[in-house]
């Protein structure tokens, strides 16, 4: 039989009877994952898929008690790594002033592109698919000429082990459900062989009555090329019966970025936290049980009756003051220990223990601070030497979000390869706007791609109250900036309206910079602060290689701006030439600019 990636036409039989052969073969992962997705979520679902997912064994969770440990460390980990949004930021590699704009341009397109298809909730869900099933996985399509980026559980998706024993299979296969009838609306061309699909519930066996939407299973195959310019790279989709879709795939990787928790010595699959504490887990879970167990037995107090006592039983009862008659020995209330305590003990270690294995503080995980830890530099120290065990998770989550930008990049390349109008909604903190795909298609050799995070402050109020204070105590920001820093939620109509001259001096000098448009200021603007704003942009365009068109209007702007303050002071006179930027490269004219504070050095 040939390979699927060789044949040009039908190769749904070739696609199918693989795709089933590695399935039957990884049999032993999926029981694990679903093994590990039973303890995380202590539920003893029947399933991973559409019609198992939902069921689980009653009888197995009846009255059962536990302390999911598991549970508690993923979301723990999840609270401390995946608070973070990795911001992709695009630099150029010697490139000119032309090539820096369009960076700039590219980097708000993916930004606009990761908040239109919530992608750092998407990969959030992932990071926990990766503490639960050892890896979590975004896959990138479009969809109605946009980009989206979808989590997608690892189980999905099949590799061979044969060629996967250095974690980089030339072959990936996805086994993923489908309704029908978006099936059919997709491909219509194909509707009989669609129609004659069975249902994923009536092959599972798990039918409870008549399905509210049918579900079928398609495959979609992915075959990387063997070289650069090689053209042997192919992509399917198949379903039983017919081929959907064959094409050349040229591109040098798959469609989904992969985020392993602990990746594995050998092997595409990975490890995550559920993996590392099945063991204590399951422990856990007995000894709870013989304890439950133990204090139902023995928790109830005995009268122990001698035989041949003359006892009335009747007389042994719950009466307040009630009178015992007795002939010989009295009788005796009996109690006795439920359990005993060294299993108590040894129950609290195992539960430490998992803490310990994870690197994951149960102070942490209980929302706790240490005693003594009042200051927000304390806490800040402290937070960062217990962040240490998670370095290499950081490292990976911020990976992650890097190759997800990266095929946002491809996917949008190959949209406009059809559409040569294509267009997508840009974003920046305050604005959206329409940027054409024409002016960011940058080569991949062109740029760096590097990760910042969304902000280096901390995330509480306290936290970010503190730091901030620190800032403006030591002199590096003024009260001004310092407030905009805190972004406060509940001040933010107050704020909007404080620093609104400041945020139109930040839009008209942008203006200039991205689109060579002049907006003259007015005497009601921030002119201090514009003019500063406008000297340090104009300094960076310089020593950035900037058209001098662009240079002419920053120099404009900042004459007008002197013009505007000399004629705002009182019995001025009127000024006869304002202090410019000097135009030669190598002159020195005029007094230096103020010291910029640390707001306009991060804008700028």
């Amino acid at each position: 039989m040939s390979a699927w990636w060789t044949i040009q036409g039908d190769c749904h039989q070739e696609l199918t009877k693989l795709v089933d052969q590695i399935y039957m073969n990884q049999e032993y992962q999926r029981r694990q994952n679903l093994m590990h997705a039973r303890l995380y979520g202590n539920l003893e679902i029947l399933g991973l898929t559409t019609a198992t997912y939902s069921r689980p064994v009653l009888s197995l969770n009846q009255g059962r008690v536990t302390w999911n440990v598991i549970e508690s460390c993923i979301d723990t980990a999840a609270a401390k790594i995946a608070k973070s949004r990795p911001r992709p930021t695009f630099l150029t590699s010697g490139g000119d002033w032309g090539l820096q704009q369009q960076a700039k341009k590219l980097e708000k397109v993916v930004a606009g592109q990761f908040y239109g298809s919530e992608t750092y909730e998407e990969t959030a869900k992932a990071f926990v698919d990766a503490a639960v099933l050892g890896s979590g996985i975004v896959k990138v399509f479009s969809k109605d000429e946009e980009v989206i980026n979808e989590r997608v559980l690892v189980e999905e998706f099949l590799v061979d082990d044969a060629e996967s024993l250095y974690g980089k299979p030339r072959n990936l296969y996805q086994r993923k459900p489908v309704a029908r009838e978006a099936l059919m609306l997709q491909f219509p061309e194909h509707e009989i062989a669609i129609s004659a699909l069975k249902s994923i519930q009536s092959e599972d066996g798990y039918t409870l009555g008549q399905p509210l939407c049918d579900m079928v299973w398609v495959i979609e195959a992915w075959h990387l090329k063997s070289s650069k310019d090689a053209k042997d790279g192919r992509h399917a989709i198949a379903i039983v019966g017919a081929t959907l879709v064959n094409e050349q795939w040229d591109r040098a990787r798959f469609p989904i970025a992969k985020l392993p928790y602990k990746p594995r010595q050998v092997g595409w699959y990975d490890k995550g936290i559920a993996e590392i504490l099945v063991g204590i887990q399951v422990q856990i879970n007995k000894m709870l049980q013989d304890i439950t167990r133990s204090d139902y037995l023995n928790s109830a107090p005995a009268w122990l009756v001698e035989n041949g006592s003359k006892i009335v039983s009747a007389h042994i009862n719950n009466d307040i003051g009630h009178v015992i008659k007795y002939t010989g020995i009295p009788p005796e209330l009996r109690t006795w220990a439920t359990h005993n305590p060294q299993k108590a003990e040894q129950l609290e270690a195992l539960y430490n223990k998992a803490y310990e294995l994870t690197g994951v503080s149960q102070l942490s995980a209980n929302s706790q601070k240490p005693a003594g830890l009042d200051s927000g530099k304390a806490l800040r120290e402290y937070n960062d030497i217990e962040s240490e065990r998670f370095i290499q998770v950081g490292q990976r989550w911020e990976k992650f979000h890097m190759d997800i930008a990266k095929l946002n990049i491809e996917e949008s390349k190959a949209i406009y390869a059809t559409k040569k109008n294509l267009s997508f909604k840009a974003r920046t903190k305050k604005f959206v706007e329409d940027v054409k795909w024409s002016e960011v298609d940058l080569n991949e050799e062109k740029y760096v791609m590097q990760i910042f995070p969304t902000s280096s402050l901390p995330n509480t109020p306290a936290g970010r109250l503190a730091y901030v204070q620190e800032l403006m105590t030591a002199g590096l920001i003024d009260p001004d900036t310092g407030i905009e820093l805190l972004d406060f939620p509940d001040l933010e109509q107050n704020n909007n309206l404080r620093f609104a001259a400041r945020n139109v001096a930040r839009e008209t000098v942008q203006m200039i910079m991205d689109d060579n448009k002049f907006r003259p200021p007015e005497p009601f603007d921030d002119l201090e602060f514009l003019k500063t704003y406008a000297q340090m942009s104009y300094n960076y365009a310089r020593i950035h290689g900037a058209p001098e068109e662009t240079l002419e209007l920053l120099r404009r702007l900042i004459e007008q701006c002197v013009q505007l303050q000399a004629a705002a002071q009182p019995n001025a006179p009127a000024p006869q030439g304002a202090v410019m930027p000097p135009t030669p490269p190598d002159a020195g004219v005029g007094a230096p600019p103020p010291l910029p504070t640390a707001e306009l050095m991060q804008a700028v």
